[in-house]
């Protein structure tokens, strides 16, 4: 079983689910994996890391044991991207 990262994201979201697309263009390694806020594993993993369904409006990284929300989490996996996104342009500024 893959214990990667997992991004958690509105399901019902347009731009999240763009978002979502993205990743997986550019996670050429696969490894990220992704499960809607609203779904049973989403509700388990927030109510495993102390965090309130309901009170969740953004994306959500749970990687190392820990959860991270909003622009911390967005770093985080900007981080974690494969070698040509994260590593040039705009991407570079996350890794540091």
């Amino acid at each position: 079983m893959n214990d990667g990262p997992i991004v958690l994201f509105d399901g019902v979201c347009n731009l999240c689910s763009r978002t979502v697309d993205f990743l997986l263009r550019h996670d050429r390694h696969g490894v990220f994996r992704f499960a809607s806020l609203q779904s049973p594993a989403g509700h388990a993993l927030l109510a495993r890391h102390g965090l309130a369904c309901a009170g969740i409006d953004s994306v959500v990284l749970i990687a190392d044991g820990a959860a991270v929300t909003k622009s911390t989490a967005a770093l985080c996996i900007a981080r974690r991207l494969d070698g040509g996104i994260a590593s040039s342009g705009p991407w570079r500024i996350a890794r540091s």
